[in-house]
């Protein structure tokens, strides 16, 4: 045989050891438990600018406080360095950059996973809830009412973030000064 020449033997023996080694790995792979890749989930809520934690979620119509000022979110979202941190309270998880919206799970037919979505669909389209703005008017807080422990009960502003007479929402800022409407959990 030339020098650098493989034997008909040798390149059939060759062949054999691979058609054994491909088929151990098939029949190895049959028998193995499957594992799909993770993926991590992309945080889409938090992020939007605050001063405290209740310029993230929403009032909470049984919280109290002898400053409005200092009421927490009422979803538990926190202002942290000047921007919203969504909290996610066992399976609830909360979206936009406010933390104001309660995500629903859609499936995605692109992966067939299920994803949370702030997204809606309408007969117009398809409409995505973070768009519609939720509190952030300015309002005139005037001098607030409050019971024997000082807690606030209610502030003239009030009426301003409140147009349906229903809780949607409040005014917060200190007394005889200018604030912000927040929104109850569902309004706008």
């Amino acid at each position: 045989e030339p020098q650098g020449q493989l034997s008909s033997e040798a390149v059939a023996s060759a062949a054999a050891a691979a058609a054994a080694v491909a088929r151990r790995r098939r029949e190895e792979a049959e028998g193995a438990l499957v594992v799909t890749p993770l993926r991590e989930v992309k945080q889409k809520g938090g992020g939007g600018e605050c001063e405290r934690d209740i310029d993230c979620g929403w009032y909470h119509p049984t919280a109290v406080a002898a400053d409005r000022l200092q009421l927490p979110s009422g979803n538990g979202a926190r202002c942290l360095v000047g921007r919203c941190v969504c909290a996610d309270l066992t399976e609830a998880r909360f979206g936009c950059s406010r933390c104001t919206v309660l995500m629903t799970p859609k499936f995605s037919y692109s992966d067939a996973g299920v994803e949370l979505t702030s997204a809606l669909s309408t007969l117009g389209g398809r409409m995505d809830r973070c768009d519609v703005p939720v509190g952030g008017a300015t309002c005139s807080v005037g001098r607030c009412d409050r019971d024997v422990r000082n807690m606030t009960i209610e502030c003239p502003g009030d009426y301003d973030c409140d147009a349906a007479g229903s809780g949607a929402g409040i005014c917060v800022g200190e007394d005889d000064g200018v604030g912000k409407c927040v929104c109850g959990q569902g309004y706008y």
